[in-house]
């Protein structure tokens, strides 16, 4: 039953969405809180010295214009060890390689287990709404590392469905909770331990594909939903960490 929904939100993947504009529309990822909420962080700094907890990473929507009768989402989070470009530098140098720790889910990675991703939103949270009601199942399809993304770089693609019984008509302007991805700290310390947890990253949620069963209505949303850094993290660079403004708030300049 997972693999048929995951592929019916994976049906039109071939076709992309249209491309919204900003300031609304676009996608969110914050540490341990949706981004509306205004309780996630920006940065997660981890002494990396304890195999025990996981960290989370809770990745987010907002439409421009309501959608009806939505499937699915398909997920692009990347991970690169290289910062931020000084001066948006369009050929900026590569980051360190990709450390051990950062290693999931191919065979014979360091990590493989460590990578997990969940779907349904946070009962407690009062902004971001649960997209498709608890109905929805998907997985991990892939976690591509280097090779032709380059040095330093890892691709994470998720699909998430709900079955065609319980399309979801989402409105524009809320901010949807789509997917929590956690980063188990296991192998960090210790026999078997796997080497470069303390060496920083930065993480983009690179695009969401909301998908509908008629191709030509899906929505492909990216870029920051609050116009400046909503879509990215980090891990370990140094930098406080700063909680979200809330979406209620972000909203309310625009009125």
């Amino acid at each position: 039953m997972r693999r048929t929904l995951i592929l019916l939100a994976l049906g039109s993947a071939l076709v992309p969405g249209a491309v919204l504009s900003q300031p609304y529309p676009g996608v969110a990822l914050r540490w341990s809180h949706c981004f509306g909420e205004g309780t996630g962080f920006s940065n997660r700094s981890f002494a990396c010295d304890t195999n025990s907890g996981v960290d989370v990473l809770v990745g987010s929507f907002v439409l421009r214009e309501d959608l009806p009768s939505v499937s699915g989402c398909e997920i692009t989070i990347d991970f690169n060890t290289a910062g931020p470009p000084p001066d948006m530098d369009p050929f900026p140098p590569p980051g360190p390689p990709l450390s051990d720790w950062w290693m999931f889910k191919s065979a014979g990675t360091c990590r493989q287990t460590a990578l997990t991703a969940s779907f349904v939103a946070d009962p407690t949270n009062t902004v971001c709404l649960d997209w498709g009601a608890g109905q929805q199942v998907g997985g991990i399809g892939a976690y591509n590392i280097e090779a032709a993304l380059g040095q330093g770089k890892a691709r994470l693609l998720i699909a998430v469905a709900v079955p065609p019984s319980a399309l979801a008509d989402l409105t524009a302007g809320t901010e949807y909770a789509c997917v929590t991805v956690g980063i188990n700290h296991i192998k960090t310390v210790g026999a078997g331990a796997c080497a470069g947890c303390t060496t920083p990253m930065f993480i983009t949620f690179n695009r969401a594909n909301v998908v509908t069963p008629v191709a030509a209505n899906n929505r492909l949303l990216t870029g920051p939903v609050n116009g400046y850094d909503a879509d990215r993290v980090a891990w370990n660079t140094g930098v406080t960490a700063t909680r979200a403004t809330s979406w209620g708030a972000l909203k309310s300049l625009y009125r």
